[in-house]
């Protein structure tokens, strides 16, 4: 006996003090996600703030750059619509990082150069406004409508005055369009001129037109005739100014949100480092308090599973000690099994010598149904040999009978050829009885020749199984030929609709078997022996398949008896004639030669009808012995 002392320690407080730490490390873990994601969260906010402000300050340009090249009234009230929410991203965006402790004193400046460049652009428009947005508005309709007058006034005679004005008009529109000093210094060179060719009251007109065109110099040059002056200049300069803030508190706030994902990646860090290394040292504590115990139960166990059943145990009432508690009763389980296994191997050895002798019987069992299976086929086979026999036998005998009667008839033509006393009357006479009885004889012979080419290859298919090409409605006539003898001694009619047009690549000999035995199968079982019957047989194609039907109007089989017809030594006719192989072969031969399905119905007292489903060619190259 082995005696074995386990010393261990309480489990309880183990685990408890193991629950405290668990929970405290899954609440520091928690508060760290929970940390990084509200500072994640920010962060993101942050620079999507940044990427939208962004997007609104260049949608902002666009919207200033579209007015001033296309100068449409719906242009400046999109700038407007769009500076609005430009002022209030910025708000948001300042608000948002003064939540995460950012200060810059860019801040304040890009307000201001904000509000630089919407006051400048809207001075811009104002002086495009007086200038006129579109032709008529503004100085270019007053310009255009003062020149108009002062044209209208001029005779037509006068041709020298109306071209200078016409001048005048197109170098105020020059002038609006592209505003240039030379412009202007050509405009008042050739309206001096004009002045002093004109009556009072034209020259008072010309001075209008005159104030009005130096009106238009006047606001062109506050706005500025190029981007480098006026309030042009201005507008531009203030725009940069604010790309240049937004640039750099962009940068800013960038280096911002990189020092903190920083810190936050140092400080989880620093408290993973610190959990791993409290949670290696409680772990190890914990772990060498259950090891020894654990150990020396893996070394029971071992022992066990070497088959050792001699093992004593000594533990106390604790948890760990339960599981050697359970470990003495599994000793115990086991040494009743290790009897149990002992009985099953005997056992086993007696099934083993059973399933041997089974293996056995129904090895024979097999060979004995093959050898019943062939001997059924022999059958048939020796019955077509007979029937064709007996059908032979009438035509043979018939030209016998003729032959043997010209042969006497020879006889005596040539005795009375010999003797001299052959008349006229009876040569003629022997004319007519030759002709007449050779015209039998070759009837007869002509019979017997077609029923034993037709024995010929019925039984050369049944006898050889060869796959070939035929005629179904040739074949189905040829097997009905050979058993004439069996149908014309009752009173059965056999009507065959089948189109002569079908033709299968496949096995005639299994074929004309399958037919065989159903014609034998309704002889025995469907009709009584002078109970008149009809049986029908027909097929239809349908793409690559044929449909035969086999049908009878006889007895019927009883529903109990409809699903076991195809069992093999199935029959209600033990006995009797009946061997219960015949509708077997059947099934065997179309499921598995002719590669085709069969299916019966049948209703008792109306009759029986047999469903083929055949291919028009088979698959199989050739057939395993059976």
């Amino acid at each position: 006996m082995l005696n074995l002392r386990i010393r261990h320690y309480s489990l309880r407080q183990r685990m408890s003090m193991l629950g405290g730490y668990l929970a405290l490390v899954i609440s520091l873990f928690l508060s760290l996600l929970f940390f990084e994601h509200s500072s994640y969260l920010e962060d993101h906010k942050t620079s999507l703030g940044i990427s939208e402000a962004e997007v609104q300050l260049l949608n902002l340009r666009r919207y200033e750059k579209d007015f001033m090249a296309r100068m449409k009234p719906e242009l400046l009230s999109k700038f407007q619509v769009q500076s609005e929410r430009m002022s209030d991203k910025l708000d948001q965006w300042f608000s948002d990082l003064s939540q995460t402790g950012f200060r810059h004193p860019d801040m304040e400046l890009l307000r201001k150069a904000m509000l630089a460049y919407r006051l400048n652009f809207l001075e811009y428009v104002e002086y495009r406004k007086q200038l006129g947005i579109f032709k008529n508005e503004g100085l270019q309709e007053d310009l255009n409508q003062l020149s108009s007058a002062l044209l209208n006034s001029l005779p037509e005679k006068n041709s020298d005055s109306r071209a200078l004005l016409t001048r005048l008009q197109s170098l105020h529109q020059v002038f609006l369009f592209d505003p240039e000093d030379d412009v202007v210094h050509e405009f008042e060179r050739q309206a001096t001129v004009l002045q002093s060719k004109l009556s009072t009251v034209q020259a008072e007109k010309l001075r209008l037109y005159r104030d009005a065109f130096q009106e238009a110099v006047r606001i062109s040059s506050l706005m500025g005739y190029n981007e480098n002056d006026g309030a042009h200049y201005l507008l531009r300069r203030a725009a940069h100014d604010m790309e240049a803030r937004f640039s750099v508190l962009s940068d800013a706030v960038a280096t911002h949100v990189e020092q903190r994902y920083q810190k936050r990646v140092f400080l989880i860090i620093c408290s993973s480092v610190l959990l791993v290394a409290l949670s290696a040292l409680v772990l190890w504590r914990i772990a060498f308090n259950i090891a020894t115990p654990l150990r020396q139960l893996k070394q029971d166990v071992e022992l066990l599973r070497q088959g050792r059943r001699d093992l004593v145990f000594e533990f106390e009432s604790d948890e760990i000690g339960k599981v050697f508690s359970s470990l003495r009763s599994f000793q115990s389980d086991l040494a009743q099994l290790d009897q149990m296994r002992a009985a099953e191997k005997q056992h086993q050895q007696v099934l083993l010598k059973e399933k041997q002798k089974l293996e056995q019987a129904l090895a024979a069992l097999k060979e004995a149904q093959g050898q019943l299976i062939q001997s059924e086929k022999l059958a048939s086979l020796g019955s077509l040999v007979a029937g064709v026999a007996h059908e032979i036998n009438t035509p043979l005998g018939i030209a016998l009978t003729m032959g043997t009667t010209f042969s006497d008839h020879l006889k005596v033509f040539f005795h009375q050829m010999q003797t001299g006393q052959l008349r006229r009357s009876y040569v003629e006479e022997f004319q007519h009885d030759a002709e007449e009885g050779l015209q039998v004889m070759q009837t007869a012979l002509h019979r017997a020749a077609h029923l034993i080419q037709s024995f010929k290859q019925v039984a050369v298919d049944q006898a050889s199984e060869e796959r070939r090409f035929f005629n179904l409605l040739q074949t189905v006539q040829g097997i009905l030929q050979t058993m004439h003898h069996m149908v014309k001694r009752r009173d059965l009619e056999i009507q065959v609709m089948i189109p002569e047009d079908i033709f299968l690549d496949s096995y005639p000999g299994p074929f004309g078997q399958v037919i065989s035995n159903f014609i034998n199968n309704a002889l025995l079982h469907a009709f009584a022996e002078e109970q008149h019957g009809v049986i029908t047989i027909s097929a239809v194609q349908e793409d690559e398949k044929v449909f035969v039907s086999f049908s009878d109007n006889g007895a019927g089989i009883a529903a109990k008896n409809l699903s076991r017809i195809f069992e093999p030594f199935f029959t209600t006719k033990l006995g009797q004639g009946g061997s219960g192989l015949g509708l077997n072969i059947v099934y065997n031969i179309v499921t598995g030669i002719l590669e085709g399905e069969i299916s019966v119905k049948s209703v008792p007292g109306e009759g029986t009808c047999f469903y083929l489903m055949l291919p028009l060619k088979v698959h199989t190259k050739e057939i395993a012995d059976e």
